[in-house]
């Protein structure tokens, strides 16, 4: 997501970010539901595939207690 911002002049379509934004709350849902904390979401940690928004880098994640 980072590179697609960054090299982006004119910005990401409303579309696209609407349908990013929708997959991010339902990953940050499934997390909370999972009782897991990320604690470093960023457009570098948000990897795109196929259109697919995934969050990766679950170096600093906690359990939740």
């Amino acid at each position: 997501l980072y590179k697609l911002i960054r090299f982006s002049k004119f910005g990401l379509p409303e579309g696209l970010v609407l349908r990013l934004a929708s997959q991010l709350a339902k990953a940050l849902r499934i997390l909370k539901e999972s009782k897991i904390i990320h604690r470093d979401i960023k457009s570098e940690n948000i990897l795109l595939t196929k259109g697919m928004a995934k969050l990766g880098d679950f170096g600093f994640a906690i359990e939740e207690k």
